[in-house]
């Protein structure tokens, strides 16, 4: 027995050993071939560059929680993995050497996955059962080509994380969703083909799919009844939108930089909450008549639209604070204002082909700009 710092004793023998911490010991090159500390809770090994190799796990460790192997030069993980039967975070950020996880995972308690970063991950391992824990996972920046059906067991995943997935192509056909909140795959540059949805999903929000090489959405995309926000800007490949949409919840439709994308489509019911539509640098040419159901509409930017030859021979849309047509060169007439717009205050028509302006013109009581 040997005396702490403060005089309380401390056992020679780590048998009660809880935290372990080797952060930014970079001349790490090995842990022992095999670890078996039942007591240990946190095993940190973050910023171990030179630690190649993570040991077998002999026995079942059910109180190892938190294990940081991030920025280390581990190439893959033991199937042992799975003893960790109590881990809840698993942390392997910018692990560049790692190319792939074990074959499959059950680890019912995890809660946060990070491989953010493991540019030579080119492979997601399938799930074995339901892991209704796993809050966090975090794949943005791996190789990953594809996410296997199992994904589906990740019954509790709010928040899904792609991001610049640059190999990517698609996600599974039958990929479910349901407990998402957050779908990233900005920057996923080869993901070509968004999968048909064959449930109601209400949870979904917020969908990112710019910088995406996607040509089109499927007509199910009406099913995310709770999407608020819709990003594809500067999707080049995209085309077109499915012929009608009717997603009630949605606030923010962004399509700029769609430079190939000619037609938008007919609205069938009233979007009272869409507050903010993008199409500036669209291939548009025309808008429908229907555009006039966007009752909450306070933002419509269509600067840039160089095909855009007409809007709507009327427009009617009372919540509306920003038109924007600035360089639509094309454009040469503008529309009767039916109503009092009293809420548009920013009218942007510079750079256009515009010969008069109605007298309608003066229905635009609240314009500032």
């Amino acid at each position: 027995m040997s005396l702490g710092p403060r005089g309380r004793g401390v056992s020679n023998k780590p048998t009660g050993l809880t935290v372990l911490n080797l952060n930014w010991c970079r001349e790490l090159k090995s842990l022992p071939s095999s670890i078996h500390m039942g007591s240990l809770q946190t095993l940190n090994l973050s910023g171990c560059s030179n630690l190649e190799k993570f040991p077998e796990i002999s026995g079942v460790m059910e109180k190892l929680s938190e294990l940081y192997l991030d920025g280390t030069a581990i190439k893959e993980l033991p199937l042992s993995i799975n003893k960790l039967t109590g881990l809840t975070i698993l942390d392997l950020r910018g692990c560049r050497e790692l190319k792939s996880l074990t074959s499959s995972i059950h680890m019912r308690s995890l809660q946060t996955l990070n491989l953010s970063g493991c540019s030579n991950l080119e492979m997601f391992p399938e799930i074995s059962e339901v892991m209704e824990e796993l809050s966090k996972l975090y794949l943005n920046g791996t190789a990953i080509k594809e996410l296997p059906l199992s994904i589906n067991k990740l019954t509790g995943l709010p928040i899904l994380d792609l991001r610049g997935c640059r190999e990517l192509k698609s996600l599974p056909s039958n990929i479910q969703m349901r407990s998402f909140r957050t779908l990233d795959l900005s920057h996923c540059s080869n993901f070509e083909k968004f999968p048909n949805i064959s449930d109601v999903m209400e949870n979904l929000s917020e969908l990112y799919l710019q910088w995406t090489a996607i040509k089109e959405l499927p007509s199910s995309i009406n099913k995310l009844k709770g999407l608020t926000l819709l990003d594809l800007r500067h999707c080049r490949e995209l085309k077109s939108l499915p012929s009608n949409i009717h997603m009630g919840s949605l606030q923010t439709l962004n399509l700029s930089g769609c430079s190939n994308f000619e037609k938008f489509p007919e609205i069938s019911d009233a979007m009272e909450n869409l507050s903010e539509l993008y199409l500036d640098g669209t291939a548009i040419k025309e808008l429908p008549s229907s555009i006039n159901k966007l009752t909450g509409l306070t933002v419509l930017n269509l600067s840039r639209c160089q095909e855009l030859k007409s809007l709507p021979s009327s427009i009617y849309m009372g919540s509306l604070q920003t038109l924007n047509l600035s360089d639509c060169s094309n454009l040469e007439k503008f529309p009767e204002i039916l109503d009092a717009m009293e809420n548009l205050s920013k009218l942007y028509l510079d750079g256009t082909a515009i010969k008069e302006l109605p007298l309608s013109i003066s229905k635009l009581t609240g314009l500032t700009v």
